[in-house]
């Protein structure tokens, strides 16, 4: 029988910080970025293309997440950085 496997059980899972400021703002140069628990930054102007290559990283460096790691939850983690 498989075991249920949490996210938040994980030893590796993707986070960013909730803050106010992590939203765009006209005139300035803005990235979208994810950090993860292990230290990897995955940061780029385009969206589609952060979920691509956190998608990848995870593919390679915590596979136990792919499947849990949707596109919809990996834009949650997104952050708005300078």
């Amino acid at each position: 029988m498989p075991r249920s496997v949490r996210f938040d059980n994980l030893p590796a899972k993707i986070v960013t910080r909730a803050e106010p400021d992590n939203r765009r703002q006209k005139g300035w140069s803005m990235a979208n970025q994810v950090t993860c628990e292990c230290g990897y930054v995955i940061r780029d102007d385009d969206e589609d293309r952060v979920v691509a290559l956190v998608r990848d990283h995870i593919r390679a460096d915590h596979p136990a997440l792919l499947d849990m790691a949707t596109p919809e939850m990996i834009r949650s983690w997104i952050e708005i950085t300078p």
